[in-house]
């Protein structure tokens, strides 16, 4: 939802967006609280499952901490679809989501003409999005987590942008959504194993010495994977990056 906003919140009426970005931001990090750990939860088990053998008894205090975080995550963003707020929010967002108050088509000033048919304004909007992605092509090799990771939310928003005008574009638009889909999964899972390391590191320290043994061969394990993803993350880039894609932009934008 935020990233629908970002790529068309600016041809709505500045007065609008302003009462609702807030509120969009605070229902994407409540949702992203309850996601994140309902991910860590599955990934947990699946590890159990995939490395011993189902029993989860050297992690039961970590399914534990899981558990209480779940149900503090789940409470708050009950509370707030609870809320007046929310309410409030949802009645404003439909409001401009149906009575837009948006750019006229097409107008002139002393600045000149200005437009707003997808014709004219997507092929830039794409490029821009594909450019944003590009422009971290000289640091893949030696790039950090950090890095990474903000590589990821440019990658998520190219995908987006190429999604919601895919009935337009060119038949080519499928097949280069889904590499960038890869490249960003490929990410995702990156961040998913970060968040799990830092998060394991904390559980850790808390619990007695006798009971880490479990964490911490876990960590070590969401540690691997992700110097896996990173180290292997080359070679995604360039299967985004191959000439073919590019053509592939080329004439998506071309069938506008």
């Amino acid at each position: 939802m935020r990233s629908v906003y970002g790529t068309f919140g600016g041809y709505f009426d500045s007065a609008y967006s302003r009462k609702i970005k807030a509120p969009l931001r605070y229902t994407a990090q409540t949702l992203g609280a309850v996601r994140d750990l309902d991910v860590f939860q599955a990934k947990t088990w699946r590890y159990i499952d995939a490395e011993l053998g189902g029993n989860p008894t050297s992690l039961k205090p970590l399914l534990r901490g899981i558990a209480r975080r779940q149900e503090v995550a789940r409470l708050a963003l009950v509370e707030w679809f609870d809320s007046r707020k929310y309410t409030r929010f949802v009645e404003r967002f439909h409001a401009v989501l149906s009575q837009p108050h948006a750019l006229p088509v097409a107008s002139i000033d002393g600045n000149g003409p200005r437009s707003t048919r997808v014709d004219h304004v997507l092929p830039t909007l794409l490029y821009e999005r594909w450019e944003a992605v590009r422009r971290y092509e000289d640091f893949i090799a030696t790039a950090s987590v950090p890095t990474l990771h903000e590589l990821r939310i440019e990658f998520k928003r190219l995908r987006y942008s190429l999604e919601f005008f895919e009935d337009v574009l060119g038949q080519s638009a499928g097949m280069l959504i889904r590499r960038v889909k890869e490249a960003q999964d490929h990410l995702g899972d990156m961040n998913d194993a970060q968040v799990a390391v830092s998060f394991l590191r904390v559980v850790g320290k808390a619990l007695p010495k006798d009971e880490r043994s479990g964490i911490r061969a876990y960590r070590d394990y969401r540690q691997a994977e992700m110097d896996t993803l990173v180290a292997t993350f080359p070679q995604m880039w360039e299967r985004f990056n191959a000439p073919k894609n590019r053509e592939a932009l080329g004439l998506a934008v071309a069938a506008i």
